[in-house]
């Protein structure tokens, strides 16, 4: 933890004066509006961003490839995909290089980066009634008057004081992104409006948001991240744990048990004194249809690998899903025919055999399946609310402006 933070605390010197991280923004920027001095609608977004701002804070480590402290395009690009879920157009890129007064080429410091993904994330969300209230003071493609901008800022403040210093902030950057001294666009304006949208004191995030939030982190990386979908997608290493444990169990499950269910087959049929005198060449097709399973789906693991065409992979998917199904309504007469059967008239190691494979395995399956992934999601959602709060403790400790 101690090293993610690193990139948004605020050192201290001795005197207890503020030491601000390189690249820090503060002289750029008015000091953050406190909370009291919002209205309703800024602070119910700002409360919005705290979860964007949780997310960007536990994953900012992995792109500081240099160790420099610094973010360029390509890490901001990834970054922001990440964040986001969805690759970020170039024009947001510019634009977050803009609030924070870079050319688009050049690095960003983590409190950079930071800020201008609080003004996109603003940007994006902003209410229909800036672009009313910005028409109604007849603010865009125009003089930039500073009264003007005070009363539209105040109205989309809920009436709430806004500081002069605000005020001119708005006004320069609506300027800056024009390239003009007087004039400036409707676009230019909001762009501006939205960094100062959202330039409040960070409060505390909502209990029921961060809990909501860790069920969806743990979720994901037991679905959308885990091991298992990422085999599938034949994403996998000799070194890797998870590829190691997938494997034995492959084995174990798909070729070992069936080789035994052939093979105790053949060397103990059962005879017409058995209450059901197919079960021995019931047990032979169990084995038959599992080691056909395990080469079908190591043909599709490979297929998935080597990303082969996406007719070949949906057929062996296919044939996968079939196998399956074969085996599911195999094991169901199975396990029918052990209980209405006996060992003394079926012959003791075939019939225990059988109780094994289609009574024992699959209660053992089922109870992993019912109490093992209901206690796995457990231990991963403490964990990941015990990370997001202590991430959220330490932004609202630490100051990014």
């Amino acid at each position: 933890m101690g090293s993610t933070m690193d990139y948004v605390h605020v050192a201290t010197d001795d005197s207890g004066s503020s030491a601000r991280m390189p690249g820090a923004v503060s002289s750029r920027f008015p000091r953050e509006a406190p909370k009291w001095r919002c209205g309703e609608q800024r602070l119910l977004l700002r409360g919005s961003f705290n979860m964007k701002e949780i997310d960007a804070t536990a994953i900012m480590s992995r792109y500081d490839v240099n160790r420099n402290s610094m973010i360029d395009r390509a890490e901001l690009q990834q970054l922001m995909r990440d964040v986001s879920g969805d690759k970020p157009r170039d024009e947001e890129l510019a634009f977050i290089a803009r609030v924070v007064d870079k050319h688009s080429n050049q690095g960003l410091s983590f409190p950079e980066v930071f800020v201008g993904l609080r003004a996109l994330f603003a940007l994006h969300h902003l209410p229909e009634s800036v672009g009313l209230t910005m028409s109604k003071y007849n603010i865009g493609n125009g003089p930039v008057r500073t009264e003007d901008l005070r009363k539209c800022l105040l109205a989309l403040n809920e009436q709430q004081p806004v500081t002069g210093e605000e005020v001119n902030h708005v006004r320069r950057n609506a300027l800056r992104f024009e390239g003009s001294e007087e004039h400036a666009s409707s676009e230019s304006v909001r762009q501006a409006i939205a960094i100062w949208y959202l330039h409040i004191e960070r409060g505390s995030t909502d209990q029921g948001s961060l809990l909501e939030k860790s069920t969806k982190n743990a979720h994901e990386r037991m679905v959308a991240r885990g091991r298992l979908r990422q085999l599938l997608a034949g994403d996998c290493s000799i070194r890797d744990g998870g590829a190691v444990a997938f494997a034995v169990i492959f084995s174990l499950f798909l070729v070992v048990l069936p080789c035994f269910e052939i093979a105790m087959a053949s060397w103990f049929p059962t005879t017409l004194d058995c209450e059901h005198p197919h079960l021995s060449l019931l047990l032979r097709s169990n084995g038959v249809l599992g080691l056909l399973l395990a080469a079908s789906l190591g043909s599709a693991l490979l297929a998935a690998r080597f990303q082969l065409g996406a007719p070949t992979r949906t057929f062996l998917w296919g044939f996968v899903g079939t196998l399956v199904s074969f085996i599911v309504l195999c094991t169901g007469l199975g396990a029918s025919n052990v209980l209405w059967s006996t060992a003394a008239r079926c012959g003791p190691p075939l019939w225990h055999f059988a109780h094994l494979v289609w009574i024992e395995v699959p209660l053992l399956l089922l109870s992993l399946v019912c109490c093992g992934l209901p206690i796995l999601y457990l231990c991963m959602g403490s964990s990941e609310i015990v990370k997001n709060r202590e991430l959220d403790d330490s932004l609202m400790r630490h100051a990014i402006l």
